[in-house]
């Protein structure tokens, strides 16, 4: 294995975390402790949602990830499908929300930089279709503006 491949598979398996459940987690609750509550309340229930609507999909219509994933029950069947993107789902939320509300260009040029390095990642290790991270990308921003615009 050559020194780059190894130095890609690291930055792409350590980038994808900014799109993981630890990562949300740590976001909404640094965000609520710093004073800025209903701004935590429209981070959690766009993610709360992000993940219904996943579930919702992946339920009905599963899609083999490009590393096929074997699965015996239902969790293990909605883990392993790849449409849409949950991690990319997430940092669309986080380069929408924080844009919208804080505005500014320093919020989102770091969300979107995040947003592409996630991108990135999925496609590089084989978790996702270049179509799930579009769509995981639109889920992500339509479902911002929809609790923005109804909160």
């Amino acid at each position: 294995m050559s020194n780059l491949k190894k130095y890609k598979d690291f930055f792409a398996n350590e980038i994808t975390f900014f799109g993981g459940i630890p990562f949300s987690i740590v976001l909404f609750f640094l965000v609520f402790l710093l004073g800025y509550k209903e701004f935590s309340y429209y981070l959690l229930l766009s993610l709360i949602l992000g993940t219904v609507i996943t579930i919702m999909i992946r339920s009905v219509h599963h899609k083999d990830r490009p590393k096929k994933m074997p699965y015996i029950n239902y969790f293990e069947k909605i883990y392993s499908s790849s449409f849409p993107s949950m991690h990319i789902i997430r940092t669309s939320i986080y380069v929408t929300l924080f844009t919208l509300y804080f505005g500014g260009i320093y919020f989102f040029t770091l969300f979107a930089i995040i947003h592409m390095g996630v991108f990135w990642s999925r496609y590089y290790l084989k978790k996702h279709y270049l179509d799930d991270l579009i769509f995981g990308t639109f889920f992500g921003i339509v479902i911002s503006l929809l609790i923005n615009f109804i909160a």
